[in-house]
Protein backbone atom coordinates (compact mmCIF):
# COMPACT_ATOMS: atom_id res chain seq x y z
CA UNK A 1 0.00 0.00 0.00
CA UNK A 2 1.39 3.46 -0.90
CA UNK A 3 -0.05 6.81 0.48
CA UNK A 4 -2.30 7.50 -2.45
CA UNK A 5 -4.25 4.82 -1.15
CA UNK A 6 -4.85 6.00 2.09
CA UNK A 7 -5.71 9.69 0.80
CA UNK A 8 -8.07 7.95 -1.29
CA UNK A 9 -10.29 7.08 1.36
CA UNK A 10 -10.22 10.47 2.60
CA UNK A 11 -13.43 11.41 -0.40
CA UNK A 12 -15.82 10.64 2.54
CA UNK A 13 -16.33 9.83 5.76
CA UNK A 14 -17.74 6.15 5.09
CA UNK A 15 -14.22 5.24 3.28
CA UNK A 16 -12.77 6.48 6.58
CA UNK A 17 -14.71 3.99 8.55
CA UNK A 18 -14.17 1.15 6.31
CA UNK A 19 -10.90 1.68 6.48
CA UNK A 20 -10.18 2.01 10.09
CA UNK A 21 -12.29 -0.81 10.68
CA UNK A 22 -10.67 -3.19 7.86
CA UNK A 23 -7.22 -5.01 7.28
CA UNK A 24 -6.43 -1.49 4.83
CA UNK A 25 -5.72 0.59 8.05
CA UNK A 26 -3.33 -2.50 9.09
CA UNK A 27 -1.78 -2.83 5.66
CA UNK A 28 -0.94 0.84 5.83
CA UNK A 29 0.71 0.60 9.14
CA UNK A 30 2.65 -2.22 8.01
CA UNK A 31 3.98 -1.01 4.67
CA UNK A 32 4.13 3.08 5.57
CA UNK A 33 5.44 2.75 8.69
CA UNK A 34 6.50 -0.52 10.63
CA UNK A 35 8.62 -0.93 13.60
CA UNK A 36 7.97 -2.30 17.77
CA UNK A 37 4.86 -0.03 18.18
CA UNK A 38 3.70 -0.74 14.85
CA UNK A 39 3.46 -4.53 15.85
CA UNK A 40 1.49 -3.64 18.73
CA UNK A 41 -1.08 -1.57 17.52
CA UNK A 42 -1.60 -4.09 14.75
CA UNK A 43 -1.76 -6.26 17.63
CA UNK A 44 -4.98 -4.21 18.93
CA UNK A 45 -6.42 -3.87 15.46
CA UNK A 46 -6.84 -7.66 15.46
CA UNK A 47 -8.57 -8.08 18.17
CA UNK A 48 -11.32 -5.49 17.56
CA UNK A 49 -13.44 -8.37 16.23
CA UNK A 50 -13.07 -10.15 19.02
CA UNK A 51 -13.15 -7.98 22.16
CA UNK A 52 -16.30 -7.00 23.51
CA UNK A 53 -15.15 -3.43 23.76
CA UNK A 54 -13.87 -2.88 20.20
CA UNK A 55 -13.39 0.94 20.55
CA UNK A 56 -11.20 0.15 23.34
CA UNK A 57 -8.90 -1.93 21.12
CA UNK A 58 -9.22 0.92 18.18
CA UNK A 59 -7.88 3.61 21.11
CA UNK A 60 -5.27 0.83 22.28
CA UNK A 61 -3.87 1.30 18.22
CA UNK A 62 -3.89 4.90 18.91
CA UNK A 63 -1.78 5.27 21.91
CA UNK A 64 1.28 3.01 19.77
CA UNK A 65 0.70 4.80 16.83
CA UNK A 66 1.19 7.79 19.23
CA UNK A 67 4.54 6.40 20.63
CA UNK A 68 5.79 5.69 17.69
CA UNK A 69 5.08 9.46 16.65
CA UNK A 70 6.77 10.10 19.37
CA UNK A 71 9.44 8.27 18.70
CA UNK A 72 10.10 10.10 14.95
CA UNK A 73 9.47 12.99 16.20
CA UNK A 74 12.40 12.43 18.84
CA UNK A 75 14.89 11.37 16.43
CA UNK A 76 14.05 14.35 14.39
CA UNK A 77 15.14 16.61 16.99
CA UNK A 78 17.94 15.26 18.51
CA UNK A 79 19.65 14.15 15.35
CA UNK A 80 18.95 17.52 13.43
CA UNK A 81 18.51 17.03 9.95
CA UNK A 82 21.71 16.41 8.42
CA UNK A 83 24.32 15.82 11.01
CA UNK A 84 25.92 12.94 9.76
CA UNK A 85 26.09 13.16 5.35
CA UNK A 86 25.68 9.24 5.35
CA UNK A 87 22.31 9.34 7.82
CA UNK A 88 20.75 11.32 5.53
CA UNK A 89 18.75 8.59 3.93
CA UNK A 90 17.69 7.29 7.08
CA UNK A 91 16.66 10.60 8.87
CA UNK A 92 14.76 11.48 5.55
CA UNK A 93 12.91 8.30 5.66
CA UNK A 94 12.05 8.87 9.95
CA UNK A 95 10.20 12.21 8.55
CA UNK A 96 8.44 10.71 6.10
CA UNK A 97 7.18 7.88 8.21
CA UNK A 98 6.46 10.66 11.53
CA UNK A 99 4.05 12.15 8.95
CA UNK A 100 2.30 8.89 7.49
CA UNK A 101 1.84 8.42 11.55
CA UNK A 102 0.58 11.37 12.09
CA UNK A 103 -2.26 10.92 8.98
CA UNK A 104 -3.09 7.44 10.37
CA UNK A 105 -3.53 8.78 13.78
CA UNK A 106 -6.15 11.54 12.43
CA UNK A 107 -7.59 9.37 10.27
CA UNK A 108 -8.46 7.04 14.04
CA UNK A 109 -9.56 10.15 15.45
CA UNK A 110 -11.87 10.70 12.96
CA UNK A 111 -13.51 7.26 13.56
CA UNK A 112 -14.06 8.06 16.95
CA UNK A 113 -15.22 11.48 16.20
CA UNK A 114 -13.00 13.54 17.59
CA UNK A 115 -11.96 16.11 15.43
CA UNK A 116 -10.34 18.12 17.54
CA UNK A 117 -7.45 15.57 17.61
CA UNK A 118 -7.49 15.10 14.20
CA UNK A 119 -6.58 18.25 13.44
CA UNK A 120 -4.12 18.40 15.91
CA UNK A 121 -2.37 15.68 13.99
CA UNK A 122 -2.89 17.20 10.78
CA UNK A 123 -0.98 20.56 12.46
CA UNK A 124 1.83 18.36 13.77
CA UNK A 125 2.40 16.46 10.47
CA UNK A 126 2.57 19.78 8.87
CA UNK A 127 5.07 21.34 11.04
CA UNK A 128 7.03 18.19 10.96
CA UNK A 129 7.14 18.91 7.24
CA UNK A 130 8.44 22.54 7.32
CA UNK A 131 11.17 21.61 9.99
CA UNK A 132 12.28 18.56 7.54
CA UNK A 133 11.92 19.49 4.15
CA UNK A 134 12.07 23.41 4.06
CA UNK A 135 15.37 24.17 1.82
CA UNK A 136 16.57 26.90 3.77
CA UNK A 137 17.03 24.64 6.72
CA UNK A 138 18.46 22.67 4.46
CA UNK A 139 20.87 24.85 3.28
CA UNK A 140 21.78 26.68 6.75
CA UNK A 141 23.38 22.96 7.69
CA UNK A 142 25.29 22.13 4.30
CA UNK A 143 26.87 25.54 4.57
CA UNK A 144 28.01 25.06 7.97
CA UNK A 145 29.33 21.63 6.93
CA UNK A 146 30.98 23.02 3.38
CA UNK A 147 33.15 25.99 5.45
CA UNK A 148 33.99 23.22 7.71
CA UNK A 149 35.69 21.42 4.64
CA UNK A 150 37.10 25.01 2.90
CA UNK A 151 38.71 25.49 6.27
CA UNK A 152 40.67 22.07 5.93
CA UNK A 153 41.92 22.71 2.69
CA UNK A 154 43.01 25.93 3.67
CA UNK A 155 45.05 24.63 7.20
CA UNK A 156 46.27 21.85 4.35
CA UNK A 157 47.66 24.58 2.22
CA UNK A 158 49.21 26.66 4.78
CA UNK A 159 51.10 23.67 6.31
CA UNK A 160 52.18 22.63 3.24
CA UNK A 161 53.54 25.90 2.16
CA UNK A 162 55.03 26.35 5.35
CA UNK A 163 57.22 23.57 5.56
CA UNK A 164 58.39 23.82 2.09
CA UNK A 165 59.79 26.94 3.33
CA UNK A 166 61.74 25.51 6.58
CA UNK A 167 61.83 21.76 6.08
CA UNK A 168 64.63 19.82 4.47
CA UNK A 169 63.60 17.25 1.56
CA UNK A 170 62.29 15.01 3.78
CA UNK A 171 60.35 17.14 5.83
CA UNK A 172 58.88 17.84 2.51
CA UNK A 173 58.28 14.98 2.13
CA UNK A 174 56.16 13.96 4.80
CA UNK A 175 54.87 17.65 4.63
CA UNK A 176 53.24 16.33 1.33
CA UNK A 177 52.27 13.24 2.66
CA UNK A 178 49.67 15.38 5.47
CA UNK A 179 48.60 17.42 2.70
CA UNK A 180 47.53 14.48 1.06
CA UNK A 181 45.44 12.81 3.87
CA UNK A 182 43.93 16.16 5.12
CA UNK A 183 43.17 16.61 1.14
CA UNK A 184 41.60 13.42 0.26
CA UNK A 185 39.47 13.86 3.58
CA UNK A 186 38.12 17.10 2.71
CA UNK A 187 37.49 16.10 -0.94
CA UNK A 188 35.94 13.61 -0.04
CA UNK A 189 33.75 15.23 2.18
CA UNK A 190 33.27 17.83 -0.61
CA UNK A 191 32.24 15.51 -2.92
CA UNK A 192 28.92 15.11 -0.56
CA UNK A 193 28.78 18.75 0.84
CA UNK A 194 30.80 21.48 -1.48
CA UNK A 195 28.84 21.72 -4.61
CA UNK A 196 25.06 22.22 -3.17
CA UNK A 197 23.42 22.88 -7.02
CA UNK A 198 24.32 19.79 -8.02
CA UNK A 199 24.57 17.49 -5.31
CA UNK A 200 22.65 14.67 -6.23
CA UNK A 201 21.06 13.64 -2.43
CA UNK A 202 20.25 17.92 -2.07
CA UNK A 203 18.24 17.30 -5.27
CA UNK A 204 16.30 14.39 -4.01
CA UNK A 205 15.25 16.10 -0.59
CA UNK A 206 14.01 18.84 -2.56
CA UNK A 207 12.37 16.79 -5.31
CA UNK A 208 10.96 13.89 -2.31
CA UNK A 209 10.08 17.53 -0.26
CA UNK A 210 7.77 17.89 -3.16
CA UNK A 211 6.13 14.61 -3.49
CA UNK A 212 5.25 14.57 0.59
CA UNK A 213 3.95 18.19 0.62
CA UNK A 214 1.77 17.73 -2.63
CA UNK A 215 0.26 14.67 -1.11
CA UNK A 216 -0.24 15.54 2.67
CA UNK A 217 -1.85 18.90 0.95
CA UNK A 218 -4.61 16.97 -0.33
CA UNK A 219 -5.16 14.59 2.72
CA UNK A 220 -5.33 17.92 4.52
CA UNK A 221 -7.89 19.50 2.27
CA UNK A 222 -10.23 16.27 1.81
CA UNK A 223 -10.02 15.84 6.08
CA UNK A 224 -10.98 19.12 7.22
CA UNK A 225 -13.76 19.58 3.88
CA UNK A 226 -15.24 16.34 5.47
CA UNK A 227 -14.90 17.68 9.13
CA UNK A 228 -16.87 20.92 7.84
CA UNK A 229 -19.67 19.13 6.32
CA UNK A 230 -19.84 16.52 9.44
Amino acid sequence: MNFNDVIGVTTNAQAIVSFVTGDSVKAAMTDLIGGVHVKAALTSMDQVDKSKYPLDRIRSAITHLEAAQAVFQTQLEDCGFISETLELGHQMRTARKNVYTCCLLSLCHFYLGDYEMVKHYIVVGEKNIDYTYRTPHVDKELAEQEAYVQAKLRDAQDAHTSSRATASAAGQAAAGQILWKWGLTAITGAMFIGNRKNWPLLKFIKDDFKDVEKEFAIFKKQVLQLIADS
